[in-house]
């Protein structure tokens, strides 16, 4: 779903863009602070002015598949109170084709992202600061707070209405920030633990939040989130890419299953319960969505909803180590079991070795980086977080909620690293919704054409799955 524009369409979005960069960001940085640590603790906020700026149209392909959103680059050259500084700045807007925008739901998701990055993280930001004056002279904040504002993109301006999205983030690759992980999206233990460490302190706000203000939190997050995927709707419409994408998740689930059986890695029969039942359950998928992504109170929290390596990029030290991690692409949040980040990423980020040789380590780095984040953020001992916020929690709640992360992301990979010229993940929804017979013809072909590596990663996570999960 490429977008195409002619010259007069393309000369007028550069314009606008222009406009709106002249009119709109230096008023919208003074007045957020793009979460800088150093502004937030600032009694005086910088004055900007827009000195020059030049856009261009970006390749979508250069940073991913962005079929929601079309992408532009801009240099900015701003001057504020003390210096002149060239940014370099990202620029979403909506597609201009109507078909691609209800295809993509591109509305929703452009509402959701233009709310996250105006109003929810600076919130969250502000609430797990609250710094006494004393911390605001020093300009003092903890260390977990300075590495949560660290997670976000400086943000140069989102449009006031999201329905007509427009967002302006900082280029992280002009600062050297590159996306970690191989061709087949695997990382190494030393990523997998930045991206956990970064996730653990994005859920910790949350929580710092509802525990500080949970009406406050109610209000301006929970309910300002709109379901971009549409899996929450208690009746999924049959002419729609999201009842079709859903039978894809069905039956890509059930042939995994099956296959599981065939290749007898069900050795004695010891899944052939849980096999059984995860089969009930998947059979109506629309209510097994609704059920998984349904908030399980206390731990409910702001989920990215697409947390895998594709929507981060890493900072590397002087021995090509990644040291930070910057989280972007928050088209498809949910308020739900923070399960459905954690295990989504490792699904499709965690080699079958690393889930068989590091799980617990992995985990627990997960689970202790999130006390020590909202112990700061609460100001109280860890041991008062017990036993709401203990380990045995949220393995719970893994157990309960991995099966959303392990359909989505085994299908994701199967049509990921499928071969390219053979297999089309999304083609199957251009001509409507396929009929079931349609639907599990395609299914088939397709896992049938990956290659057998692929295969034999999905059916080690297959295991992984069946392993952990709690029916």
């Amino acid at each position: 779903m490429a977008h195409h524009y002619s010259n007069l369409q393309l000369e007028d979005n550069l314009k606008k863009i222009k406009q709106t960069i002249n009119a709109e960001v230096p008023t919208y940085l003074k007045t957020t602070a793009g979460y800088s640590t150093k502004n937030c603790y600032r009694r005086r906020k910088p004055a900007y002015k827009v000195l020059n700026c030049s856009v261009k149209l970006l390749d979508q392909f250069k940073l991913g598949f962005h079929a929601a959103s079309v992408m532009y680059e801009a240099e900015i050259n701003l001057e504020d109170n003390e210096n002149q500084n060239v940014h370099f700045v990202l620029v979403k807007t909506m597609p201009a084709n109507a078909m691609i925008r209800s295809i993509m739901n591109s509305a929703d998701q452009f509402f959701n992202e233009s709310k996250i990055y105006s109003e929810m993280v600076p919130l969250l930001l502000q609430t797990c600061a609250a710094p006494s004056y004393e911390d605001m002279k020093a300009e003092r904040s903890s260390s977990n707070l300075t590495a949560a504002y660290d997670l976000f993109p400086k943000c140069y301006y989102v449009s006031s209405d999201p329905e007509k999205g427009m967002i302006m983030l900082q280029d992280l690759r002009k600062l050297g920030y590159k996306i970690g992980g191989d061709e087949m999206m695997l990382m190494d233990y030393e990523h997998i633990v930045v991206a956990l460490e970064g996730l653990a302190r994005f859920h910790a706000m949350s929580y710092a939040m509802k525990k500080k203000d949970l009406r406050k939190y109610e209000e301006y997050i929970v309910t300002q989130i709109r379901d971009a995927r549409r899996f929450m709707k208690k009746q999924a419409t049959l002419e729609s890419m999201d009842e079709g994408y859903s039978r894809f998740l069905r039956y890509s689930t059930m042939l995994l299953l099956d296959k599981f059986e065939e290749m007898q890695l069900n050795e004695g029969g010891l899944y052939t319960e849980k096999i059984n039942r995860l089969m009930e359950r998947i059979d109506n998928i629309s209510e097994l969505m609704s059920e998984l992504l349904s908030p399980d109170e206390p731990l409910a929290v702001l989920c990215h909803g697409d947390f895998n390596r594709n929507n981060m990029l890493f900072r590397y030290d002087s021995n090509n180590r990644p040291s930070g991690v910057k989280f972007f692409d928050f088209q498809n949040p949910y308020y739900a079991s923070p399960t459905i980040d954690l295990s989504f990423f490792m699904f499709v980020n965690a080699s079958p070795e690393l889930w068989a040789t590091c799980w617990d380590d992995i985990f627990s780095t997960y689970h202790r980086n999130l006390l020590d984040a909202i112990s700061e953020f609460l100001n109280c001992p860890q041991e008062a977080l017990h036993p709401e916020f203990s380990l045995e929690a949220f393995k719970h709640q893994f157990s309960k909620y991995c099966l959303y992360g392990f359909m989505l992301a085994t299908s994701f990979i199967i049509g990921q690293a499928a071969h390219p010229d053979r297999v089309k993940a999304f083609d199957m929804f251009s001509d409507g919704v396929p009929s079931m017979e349609e639907m599990d013809s395609l299914t088939k072909e397709n896992v049938e054409l990956a290659r057998d590596e692929v295969i034999d990663r999905v059916l080690s996570l297959t295991q992984e799955l069946l392993n952990k999960i709690s029916l």
